[in-house]
């Protein structure tokens, strides 16, 4: 690599572009929101209110969204994007933007473990900063991104001899998705 372009430089304008692709026009686009966004913000803001879930269960550990118990931790980390920005499309998708964001610093990391390899790790994050995949499902409310992001961190943690507390990056992927 060039030796007056620093990495962190690069990897610092890959996030941005990363931020800028999942955050931009969040709330109108994509436009309107689906039964779960709408049923996750509901949630999230009834949590807020009562400590219970829709269907009127006191701090659940999985929420029942249209016949399917779903893990409830999308809504409970949107409480307080809904408790500040209040009830709409941004509070509800921001999380899924951040955290899809957060993934392109982690996912640098691990590639940068596995290979050794700077630039491969600067490319991959790139790329991963440009998925079409990874921007649609940052931007529309997906706990996909948010356990893939536990998931990379974790394996990351692992390869870095951080055990303990890779074990407990694997347990929270579980609080966001179910297989």
């Amino acid at each position: 690599m060039h030796a007056c372009i620093k990495p962190r430089i690069l990897l610092t304008a890959i996030v941005m572009l990363g931020l800028s692709l999942r955050t931009w026009q969040i709330a109108e686009n994509p436009v309107g929101l689906h039964g779960d966004e709408a049923s996750i913000g509901y949630n999230a803001y009834s949590l807020l209110k009562t400590g219970k879930d829709q269907n009127g269960k006191f701090l659940p550990l999985a929420i029942d969204q249209f016949g399917d118990y779903r893990p409830a931790g999308y809504h409970y980390l949107d409480i307080p994007f809904v408790a500040v920005l209040g009830l709409n499309a941004l509070a509800v998708r921001l999380p899924a933007a951040l955290f899809g964001t957060a993934t392109i610093v982690v996912f640098f990391l691990l590639i940068q473990t596995l290979f050794k390899r700077e630039l491969l790790a600067l490319l991959a994050s790139l790329f991963l900063a440009i998925s079409p995949w990874h921007v649609t499902i940052s931007r529309a409310t997906s706990e996909s991104v948010i356990a893939l992001f536990f998931v990379i961190l974790g394996t990351w943690l692992w390869l870095s001899g951080r055990l303990r507390t890779a074990a407990l990056s694997f347990v929270a992927s579980f609080l966001f998705y179910h297989a």
